[in-house]
């Protein structure tokens, strides 16, 4: 709610196509594994890849689930060698449903939106503090433990994990 609405997402994408601009997944991925760019350098390469390779799915799966795109030219990130940062729209001119006024609104509301319908439920009070593996450190995802009320939770994941927050670039244990 509160970020931008920025979105790094390339490989051909219709903005991209619109705007004259030539990409694909090999070259998103030789922009996030590029050892020139701090936060890239420590990425998990198999992990970059699969993000890379679903770039223009991921396109696909949030103009379905209600993203609007600024329609505008993309811009460059940093490492990056053509434009492809899309912005979301703002979803309302109501701060009561932005919170404040960002674009971040454009990405969140919809989403939300689009996930209640499916039957989705939020547990905003929690706080994941583990994933659940089959193993240790890899293999499917079993579950989360998170804490609330001064408690511990797991929850068992019957069809996915959706890991929501910002601010873990190139954290390779998380």
């Amino acid at each position: 709610m509160v970020s931008g609405g920025w979105i790094p997402l390339g490989g051909g994408t219709p903005m991209q196509k619109k705007c004259g601009i030539e990409d694909s997944a090999d070259r998103v991925y030789l922009d996030h594994t590029n050892h020139r760019v701090p936060e890239f350098k420590y990425g998990d390469r198999v992990l970059i890849r699969a993000w890379a390779d679903e770039s223009l799915a991921t396109v696909e799966f949030l103009t379905d689930n209600g993203i609007r795109f600024v329609d505008r030219l993309p811009t460059i990130e940093d490492g990056g060698s053509v434009p492809r940062r899309l912005q979301a729209e703002l979803f309302s001119s109501d701060l009561k449903e932005t919170i404040n006024g960002r674009n971040g609104s454009g990405l969140v509301r919809p989403l939300e939106k689009s996930a209640r319908a499916k039957g989705v439920e939020f547990l905003l009070r929690h706080k994941m503090t583990r994933i659940i593996r089959e193993r240790p450190s890899s293999g499917k995802v079993l579950g989360v433990t998170a804490a609330v009320d001064g408690r511990h939770v797991n929850v068992r994941a019957r069809k996915g994990v959706i890991l929501a927050t910002g601010g873990h670039s190139s954290n390779v244990i998380f």
